[in-house]
């Protein structure tokens, strides 16, 4: 049975900080069966998630019928992870075990993380996956040149570094009877279907997945329900939102082209039997886009004949 729900740092401001307590209860008031919750900043480990407050937390959301789908930790916190030198290596991994031990005591299924792009890349966004056109969120004077200054290492030697680490990540998840999700986005070393496909080639444990977020996909140029049937029983988790297919990435679903209703019948092809989660772009009105995208969806999956 697929279920619905929401990443509460999409009622974060001005990103994806904490304290998500309201956002609990609008996403309890708004009807959905499940939430995610993310470490934004290595910083929120010790000053929001603290023993108390992660108590505090897991009542809040069970005692209104919510689940946590799954816990987050943002790539920039363990940016290093990919890194040449094992000693930065080391300091992401611990960062890493930190925030899967409060995933743990939330009692989340999964861990999630977003793919690394090669430690040291710099680029006008400051995250390098936003960066696909040279005046596309730039957060300083930009070319008119795509540009991006990328480490010029042995990337054969990267991949293996890479894979080494996410095989540790996923053994120490596992050992707390949780899966890691891997998610995929621009400009990173596992961002499209066929990455991701070479990734369970090296490391076939069940316990690892794809978090897929339908329009990162797209932005790749992916045919989402294509990169779907290739992923097939490997998806375990979506992140739900539209795009253009050329640069935004970002909107509410139903205001791209993805085609919904197709994409929920392709899921029932698979097997898929996860959470589909809303995961979208800081607009004024949250909840009022949220709730847009929540009817359309509900409308698709009617539609899907996955629900009456």
């Amino acid at each position: 049975m697929i279920k619905l729900g929401c990443a509460t740092w999409s009622f974060s401001k001005p990103h994806y900080q904490p304290p998500y307590d309201e956002a609990i209860q609008t996403i309890h008031r708004m009807g959905f069966s499940g939430m995610e919750m993310i470490v934004f900043e290595a910083k929120d480990m010790d000053d929001y998630y603290t023993p108390d407050k992660v108590r505090e937390l897991r009542t809040s959301y069970e005692s209104l019928g919510l689940e946590l789908s799954e816990f987050a930790v943002y790539t920039p916190v363990i940016e290093s992870l990919c890194s040449f030198k094992a000693d930065e290596r080391e300091r992401a991994f611990s960062l890493f075990k930190r925030a899967a031990d409060i995933g743990h005591a939330l009692n989340s299924k999964a861990m999630n993380m977003v793919a690394h792009w090669p430690y040291g890349t710099d680029c006008p966004t400051g995250y390098p996956s936003n960066y696909f056109l040279p005046f596309l969120n730039i957060t300083r004077r930009a070319s008119p040149k795509l540009y991006m200054d990328i480490p010029a290492c042995d990337y054969d030697e990267l991949w293996e570094i890479y894979i080494e680490m996410l095989a540790r990540c996923l053994a120490y998840v596992e050992t707390a009877g949780m899966e890691l999700y891997i998610e995929g986005h621009a400009n990173v070393i596992i961002g499209n279907s066929d990455a991701m496909l070479r990734l369970f080639d090296r490391i076939p444990s069940e316990r690892l997945g794809v978090n897929f977020d339908t329009a990162w996909h797209l932005i790749q140029r992916e045919y989402p329900q294509m990169a779907l049937r290739k992923l097939g029983k490997r998806v375990r988790h979506l992140h739900l939102r539209d795009g253009d297919g050329m640069a935004n990435y970002k909107l509410p679903c139903g205001m791209g082209i993805i085609d919904w209703t197709d994409v929920f019948r392709t899921l029932l092809d698979i097997g898929f039997s996860g959470y589909a989660s809303f995961e979208i772009g800081a607009y004024d009105d949250m909840e009022r886009y949220i709730a847009l995208s929540k009817q359309h969806i509900e409308e698709a999956m009617r539609e899907a004949a996955i629900v009456k």
